[in-house]
């Protein structure tokens, strides 16, 4: 049911990903609040003390699903200060009365990863919330790795499962099918004969005109009036086209936004099928 219900978020938000980079909110609704409903009904059936952990797993949700683009934004109210005691107050209840519990153990690993990817969203390492909001909810979904993969391989120990867990598995897949972007551009504009370092490694040259039709980011901008490269672009950075132009630029080096959520959806696939990379990449070390 987890799996089901994963994929069809994925493939939805992936097919407004693609198609206009911008994701409806409430599918992080049908993802979070499954995925505490699953861990209660678990938590309630092995241990009801466990129940205490869905404090800071609906703190982590609720802080998922609020709309912020920089930690300057954060406001700690009333409200959401008791939120932050009370998902403080179960996890230290939680970590005092069942440290060794294989549950606990899980929604404190769901906790820790979710933070962490908060943390790389608010340093612009994830450029997209709804990619940052994916992950999280994946977490909150699969506190383990599910028993479906296709290929069977050396069981890891479960401390390494909390400390590199599911959906971290599903980033560094994503991340890799990322990184070889670079050597995809560097192939099409040798092939063009358009050859510029390093702006061929991030992208391609474009007629400004069809360059603005596009989801594209261009790789210079214009700063007390003259042009300053830009490799790599700030999800914060305004994008204007008619600075470009009126500068008496006509092609411009421009690199795709890309709707990271489709490499997080294959990821999620290649993780539930293949299981952790780690037991691929370092076999012998377990």
């Amino acid at each position: 049911m987890k799996v089901t219900i994963a994929l069809a978020c994925l493939f939805y938000a992936s097919y407004h990903d693609m198609k206009t980079r911008l994701i409806p909110r409430w599918i992080w609704w049908l993802m979070g609040i499954p995925a505490l409903i699953f861990y209660g009904i678990e938590a309630y059936g092995s241990n009801p003390e466990l129940l205490i952990m869905l404090l800071p797993l609906s703190g982590i949700l609720i802080e998922a699903l609020v709309e912020r683009e920089e930690l300057s934004n954060v406001r700690v109210t009333w409200p959401f200060f008791l939120i932050y005691l009370a998902s403080f107050a179960g996890f230290v209840w939680g970590y005092i009365t069942m440290k060794n519990e294989t549950l606990f153990l899980g929604a404190l690993s769901a906790t820790g990863v979710s933070i962490f990817f908060f943390v790389l969203y608010y340093s612009n390492i994830i450029h997209g919330a709804a990619d940052a909001k994916a992950l999280v909810m994946l977490s909150l979904l699969f506190y383990g790795y599910p028993n479906l993969a296709i290929i069977s391989h050396q069981a890891l120990p479960e401390a390494f499962t909390m400390l590199f867990p599911f959906s971290l598995s599903v980033l560094l897949f994503a991340s890799v099918m990322v990184a070889v972007l670079p050597l995809y551009f560097t192939a099409v504009n040798i092939k063009r004969g358009d050859v510029k370092f390093p702006e061929m490694l991030f992208g391609y040259r474009m007629n400004i005109r069809d360059a603005r039709k596009r989801k594209l980011w261009p790789m210079v901008r214009i700063e007390d009036g003259k042009p300053r490269r830009v490799l790599l672009p700030s999800k914060y950075m305004e994008t204007d086209w008619g600075a470009l132009e009126s500068a008496g630029i006509r092609n411009v080096w421009v690199t795709p936004k890309i709707p990271f959520i489709v490499p997080i959806t294959i990821g999620f696939i290649l993780t539930v099928l293949l299981g952790n990379p780690m037991t691929y990449l370092f076999p012998v070390s377990f």
